[in-house]
């Protein structure tokens, strides 16, 4: 049996967090044994119930800070029990990762979830693109910019491999309404680089407008309690809905109408792409690999630039037919992102990993 660790930061609601479980699920457990090394402590998160559901072994080491060395000799003596064929990284769970690799005949599969020089150091970047060059680690990019920008980061050439972030189409659907109003939906963890506040600022001027709108933002994160003081001072309470974190996003996306994103820096959002598995048009800042994703199925704006974000709103809040419109062009575009897909994609990688170990 292959065996593939998979060490990820936390298995919080996040992006990076959701595409290593959701590959940890649908891995072939014929070939492969998977085992998930959480950085952090247990804290029973949806993503923590969708592994033990689908009996995933995990092993929670307990992180109490970037640059820990207790979780740095975790690992290592946790990994070396294991005994890897390959080790899957995602954010800083590669810098714990590494120092094991480097003294085992294992590789390293690493997934670029941003912009590569806004993950790491100058020399940690320098020792994996030094490391990518001979076969050591192999770099994966979640879009084709970021598969380009990382080629051209890491000095690297076409060695960084483009795989897409996964998403399970068939657990997405689309609810009918009952009413007439216009919802629009955000799904992220709430921090400063997401950028929610604006979510907030902006619905504000577009329910002065659209007084039938609501905003709902589903996920938890350090600025949750300031968005929703935000919601207070706008009077906007009762029509802003700060859920917090659920197991359940596909109820949310299925009563929504519009997805928007308003964060200043992304790779492939998973979370827009769930969206988009919803039939939800798009409305984004334009960042990162975002692009890679809109083809007539939404609209974008500059990061930060609120006024033409309220237009955007604004022309889908009034436009139905629009919204359907560019809805059906979303569930097209991300047919081929299925999770299926995504997982054959890196069990070829891992298989080529442990090809190159003997």
């Amino acid at each position: 049996m292959k065996k593939v660790a998979i060490v990820t930061p936390g298995l919080i609601t996040g992006g990076a967090e959701t595409m290593a479980v959701r590959l940890a699920v649908n891995i072939n457990k014929n070939e492969y044994q998977v085992k998930v090394f959480c950085l952090t402590e247990k804290k029973n998160t949806a993503l923590e119930k969708i592994l033990e559901n689908s009996n995933i072994d995990v092993e929670y080491l307990e992180k109490k800070g970037t640059g820990s060395l207790k979780t740095l000799n975790k690992l290592w003596h946790s990994l070396s029990a294991f005994k890897p064929d390959v080790v899957h990284s995602h954010i800083s769970g590669t810098i714990y990762a590494l120092p094991w690799i480097l003294f085992h005949k294992c590789r390293l599969v690493h997934t670029v979830h941003t912009k590569p020089d806004q993950e790491f150091s100058k020399k940690l970047s320098s020792v994996l693109g030094w490391l990518a060059k001979r076969d050591k680690v192999v770099i994966v990019a979640v879009s084709k910019e970021n598969q380009k920008i990382a080629s051209d980061y890491y000095k690297i050439g076409d060695k960084v491999v483009y795989v897409n972030n996964p998403v399970e189409i068939s657990k997405y659907y689309k609810n009918q309404k009952e009413d007439d109003s216009v919802v629009f939906i955000n799904v992220s963890r709430q921090d400063v680089n997401k950028n929610q506040i604006l979510a907030i600022r902006a619905f504000s001027d577009v329910y002065k407008q659209v007084p039938n709108a609501k905003l709902v933002l589903v996920g938890d994160g350090n600025q949750h309690d300031t968005l929703c003081k935000a919601a207070v001072d706008l009077n906007l309470s009762d029509v802003i809905d700060l859920v917090g974190e659920s197991s359940e996003v596909e109820k949310f996306l299925a009563d929504a109408d519009v997805y928007i994103s308003t964060s200043h820096r992304e790779g492939l959002p998973l979370s827009m792409i769930e969206a988009m598995a919803s039939k939800l048009p798009i409305i984004s800042s334009d960042v990162g690999g975002i692009s890679d994703l809109i083809d007539g199925n939404g609209l974008l704006f500059k990061d930060d630039d609120k006024e033409t974000f309220v237009k955007c709103m604004i022309t889908l809040a009034k436009d139905k037919e629009l919204r359907k419109e560019m809805g059906d062009k979303s569930y097209d575009i991300v047919k081929s992102f299925d999770v299926s897909k995504c997982a054959e994609k890196y069990q070829k990688i891992y298989d080529y990993c442990m090809r190159r170990n003997s």
